[in-house]
């Protein structure tokens, strides 16, 4: 057998290899009063390949408020770093970024459909969500845990819509009269092939093409 052949083989051996192998990733979310911890794990080929990564203490009011940007900043005669700048993006900037984003999603013809195939593909084998809130008063306590039942249950509905839903949804809603307090506990386990995601993003490339292609067509044309 030519050697030509044997790797042409091999390629197509680690390319179909490739695109079979399925993705098991489990997330895990904890938030305890003013505490929070992202748990991350990413599986292949029966645990043989594994990936975990822990994200604490996420301060999520000052991600409203804008990412910080520290640059450092080098003295011209010792080329070393003499002191730090810290900068906050504004938030305009982030939303006129945004806009730009809508704008180039919204000249996408086929994304929605592309990417409502490839959900379907992913399927949800674990869907766990307990919060315990209370806000001090019994009233007030009540009426929000009504409002997080609900939300829960149209997520669960889009998830369901969107997704290939494997599991019963275990919900849970805890309203604590006592004392304010907040606790969230949320779990999830999804898994698809490789080949899904790179067959979908293949096509939302092909799509991006064709639309600047249009673009610069319709240019040319009224020049």
């Amino acid at each position: 057998m030519k050697l030509w052949l044997v790797v042409v083989l091999l390629l197509f051996w680690l390319l179909w290899l490739i695109f079979m192998t399925t993705l098991k990733i489990k997330i895990e979310m904890k938030r305890e009063g003013h505490n929070d911890l992202i748990h991350i794990e990413v599986r292949a080929w029966m645990g043989l390949i594994r990936f975990r990564q822990d994200i604490p203490a996420i301060k999520l009011l000052d991600l409203m408020k804008g990412p910080v940007v520290e640059r450092s900043v080098e003295s011209p005669v010792t080329d070393k770093k003499v002191m730090k700048r810290r900068q906050r993006i504004p938030r305009k900037v982030i939303n006129k970024n945004m806009k730009k984003i809508k704008q180039i999603l919204k000249h996408t013809v086929h994304i929605h459909r592309i990417l409502k195939l490839f959900f379907k593909k992913i399927k949800v084998d674990e869907l766990k969500w307990h919060t315990s809130i209370g806000t001090g008063d019994a009233a007030e306590t009540g009426l929000l845990s009504g409002i997080i039942w609900s939300v829960k249950g149209a997520l669960v509905g889009v998830v369901s819509q969107y997704f290939s839903l494997r599991t019963v949804p275990r919900l849970h809603v805890s309203p604590s009269y006592q004392s304010p307090s907040l606790s969230v506990q949320f779990s999830c386990i999804v898994r698809f092939r490789v080949g899904h995601a790179m067959v979908a993003g293949i096509r939302i490339w092909i799509n991006f093409r064709k639309g600047r292609e249009r673009k610069w067509q319709n240019i040319l044309f009224r020049a």
